[in-house]
């Protein structure tokens, strides 16, 4: 009896959890990057760690820059300094759409995306860049060759903003951003770095887990008894 109430009760647990997160990384994390993924400017990256301290690891995730003007290098070493919804050049704020598709993304149910192709990878920045409130004319001219007309076409041809409209499972609510958050990096050296897209625990997931784990540890003693 005791057993199949902790297994129940951990089956719960996992009911509610997010079906990816990077729970360890947190401010003082190292992390690098391979930018060698499908992509022309800007991600999508994989980010591993970069020799945090014990307890600071980080598991390795695929992630986008919501910076336009700021870089990171493959390869290159770099402190997570802050988790939030804000950029810290110049003071851009994460929208609900773009939370949205990141999840979509990162839970591998954007319609029609494949990581293996450079167009998607280059559409989906694109989305990125525009809902942290850059115009064409700031992608054109922070990057070679001017590539938003051309991003912007592979963008329009897919369904993703009509997909967010019809999703009524996730919250439209201003501010809403689920589980996805922006990291604000810097270099070893203390330099601002690319501030990039990750998951973590929802507040109020954390909280189902804490009652969860408590109404568990509770029938667990009452059966001691």
């Amino acid at each position: 009896m005791r057993t199949t109430i902790l297994t129940c009760a951990f089956a719960v647990l996992l009911s509610f959890a997010p079906a990816v997160s990077e729970a360890s990384l947190q401010i003082g994390s190292k992390v690098t990057f391979d930018t060698s993924l499908p992509g022309t400017y800007g991600g999508q990256f994989l980010l591993t760690d970069g020799g945090s301290d014990a307890g600071k690891e980080v598991s390795a995730f695929e992630t986008f820059c919501v910076e336009l003007t700021e870089f990171v290098a493959n390869g290159g070493t770099y402190m997570v300094t802050g988790i939030g919804d804000i950029t810290v050049q110049g003071g851009r704020t994460l929208t609900n759409y773009a939370a949205w598709l990141y999840t979509e993304f990162r839970q591998g149910t954007l319609n029609g995306f494949s990581s293996s192709s450079t167009n998607d990878a280059n559409a989906l920045q694109y989305a990125f860049w525009r809902e942290m409130q850059y115009s064409d004319a700031d992608i054109n001219n922070a990057l070679p060759g001017s590539p938003a007309a051309a991003y912007k076409a592979l963008y329009d041809a897919e369904s993703w903003l009509a997909d967010y409209i019809a999703d009524g499972s996730w919250n439209k609510a201003v501010g809403y951003l689920g589980a996805v958050r922006v990291i604000n990096l810097q270099t070893i050296d203390g330099k601002h770095a690319q501030d990039q897209l990750v998951l973590v625990p929802e507040a109020s997931t954390l909280a189902v887990w804490s009652v969860l784990c408590l109404a568990g540890l509770i029938a667990y003693r009452r059966q001691l008894g």
